[in-house]
């Protein structure tokens, strides 16, 4: 079932078309709406929104930008499920909003080390499709085969099943060098086209998925 809610801030900010280029305005906009949700906002020198709640050992991370004439579901299908989730828990998360990542990921490269201090691994919200579960980028593992299967196995407990799989270039291969990471379908398809559309039912499940993960305390030590 689509979460209507979820749908409508989508469409919002995707109706915007903010993102190409980097616009500021809209930058502060996103900070504005974390900071109403009991977040401590900043904007970095590379336009990141980089928020936190409580002590998160938790990352949820999704790209601000996107493709010149493109929609902009990718990725504002993680934007939206980010900023959605934010307002319906107030559970503990460090959420990072990048800037430029359509451009070589200059946003998360920009991320000093330090700042992950604390945190056990960070959920990406920019992959295409359904069901998959990226865990490695060609020859570079994001994170621990253990790690994969024990969120396959807790998402499937709730009938949200996800397969482990190859994927490509993201801001989840600049975090992964700082800790174990993953990146998720939120539904988006046709990419980098002006054919992009988004299967709401896949958001939804998403978004599911990652209240999921905030609420278990999951281990795979």
């Amino acid at each position: 079932m689509i979460d209507e809610r979820l749908q409508e801030y989508i469409r919002y900010i995707v109706s915007r078309g903010d993102g190409y280029p980097r616009q500021h305005e809209e930058t502060e906009s996103y900070a504005a709406l974390l900071e109403s949700r009991g977040f401590t906002c900043e904007i970095d020198d590379a336009g990141n929104v980089r928020a936190s709640r409580g002590t998160p050992t938790w990352l949820f991370c999704a790209h601000m930008d996107n493709i010149e004439g493109c929609p902009g579901y990718d990725d504002k299908c993680g934007i939206g499920i980010i900023a959605h989730l934010a307002g319906a828990t107030d559970l503990p998360v460090r959420v990072l909003w990048t800037a430029e990542e359509e451009v070589g990921q200059l946003g998360a490269r920009a991320i000093e080390k330090e700042w992950f201090d604390g945190l056990r691994g960070a959920l990406v919200l920019d992959r295409r499709g359904d069901s998959d579960l990226v865990t490695r980028i060609g020859k570079v593992a994001l994170c621990s085969m253990e790690m994969g299967r024990t969120l396959v196995d807790l998402w499937g407990q709730h009938g949200l099943q996800y397969d482990p799989c190859d994927g490509r270039m993201s801001d989840a291969y600049i975090l992964a060098r700082h800790l174990p990471t993953i990146n998720l379908s939120v539904g988006f398809h046709e990419e980098h086209t002006k054919r992009e559309w988004c299967d709401f039912e896949a958001t939804t499940k998403a978004y599911h998925a990652a209240k999921l993960l905030l609420e278990s305390a999951v281990t795979w030590e």
